[in-house]
């Protein structure tokens, strides 16, 4: 049968005491492990790149929705159907909007001007990310991308889009109650980050505004080319009616007189309905403004950036503590492995 021995708090103590001792006689070991992971600390941080986080908050305001009732009410007078509603738009489509193909496509072919060098963004990006071999010429013109590039520049876009996604975007509400979007781009480069960011806001911005708006836009230029058309018959028939007035100034017979009572019917239904397309252009117009989003930039990144990550003494310190845990633990097991082979 085996025997168990009792363990009172005195010999617990005064196995604490030996390896207090112990580590103690150990001190130089100790801290000559913690000196070589500091300095391994140092070399780390020295070798590894600042991360720099670019932030920017923003809110999207709906003027309401009385211009899209506007819209659907002047529509309906000409046999269309312009009714929209909110849905197209909702807060969710603006998050995934911003991290969209196009939208970011789109900012990655914006120039800028960084390290006093003025191209495009994606051109920059791939500078800063140490990938000069997949630069192209066509990445600094001024040319609308999807329609010209080359199988080899798409390929290297869509690599440039799956990394930011995946690693340096971060577009989520900054609180549960409130609409406020916190959009975050974290870069090697400070002035690239708050660049991309600021383009691909506005970028975002004209998209929104380019879609919530389309079928106002549409009714507009609908009602003023018709206007335009109104007009010109209307200042022909006043000429026509004007002629065939001075010619039967001195015709007493109505039948003489039945161009003119003609040609004064057309004049008044023309002048009738250019008077209400001119009314309903009007309202067009106030409704295009209402249906406009109002995109509000609440903070903008400010130079400095903020550093993303551990700066050089944090890395230090977490290298030198870990030197200390590592060392004593070391030290520990193998006081408890002599003191195992003492025994047997």
């Amino acid at each position: 049968m085996q025997e168990y021995k009792n363990i009172e708090l005195k010999d617990i103590l005064i196995k604490f005491s030996e390896y207090k001792e112990f580590l103690f006689e150990k001190k130089k070991n100790i801290f000559y492990t913690c000196i070589i992971f500091l300095l391994i600390g140092f070399f780390v941080s020295l070798s590894s790149q600042d991360k720099y986080n670019a932030e920017l908050t923003f809110v999207v305001e709906n003027t309401g929705n009385s211009g899209a009732s506007v819209v659907s009410g002047i529509a309906s007078q000409f046999g269309l159907n312009m009714s929209q509603g909110d849905i197209t738009f909702s807060q969710q489509n603006v998050l995934e909007m911003l991290k969209s193909r196009g939208v970011i496509s789109s900012t990655l072919l914006k120039e800028s001007t960084i390290d006093k060098k003025k191209t495009s963004l994606i051109t920059h990006y791939l500078i800063i990310n140490d990938r000069e071999d997949l630069v192209s010429d066509k990445f600094s013109n001024r040319i609308k991308y999807e329609n010209d590039g080359s199988i080899f520049e798409d390929s290297v876009l869509t690599l440039v889009y799956n990394q930011i996604i995946k690693e340096k975007l971060e577009i989520k509400l900054q609180t549960n109650d409130a609409n406020i979007i916190r959009l975050s781009y974290k870069s090697y480069s400070q002035e690239f980050g708050k660049y991309f960011v600021e383009n691909l806001i506005d970028e975002m911005g004209r998209m929104y505004t380019l879609h919530r708006t389309s079928q106002a836009e549409r009714t507009l230029n609908f009602l003023k080319n018709r206007a335009d058309s109104i007009f010109r018959e209307l200042q022909s028939s006043e000429e026509s009616f004007a002629r065939v007035k001075d010619i039967n100034s001195r015709i007493v017979k109505a039948s003489g007189r039945l161009q003119e009572l003609q040609l004064r019917r057309d004049v008044e239904v023309l002048n009738t309905i250019y008077l209400e397309i001119v009314k309903n252009l009007e309202l067009s117009k106030i409704s295009l403004l209402d249906n406009t989003p109002i995109i509000n930039i609440i903070d903008k990144p400010i130079f400095p950036l903020p550093v993303y990550g551990y700066s050089m003494t944090m890395i230090m310190i977490i290298y030198f503590l870990l030197g200390l845990f590592i060392s004593t633990c070391y030290i520990i097991l193998d006081k408890l492995f002599q003191d195992s082979s003492a025994e047997l």
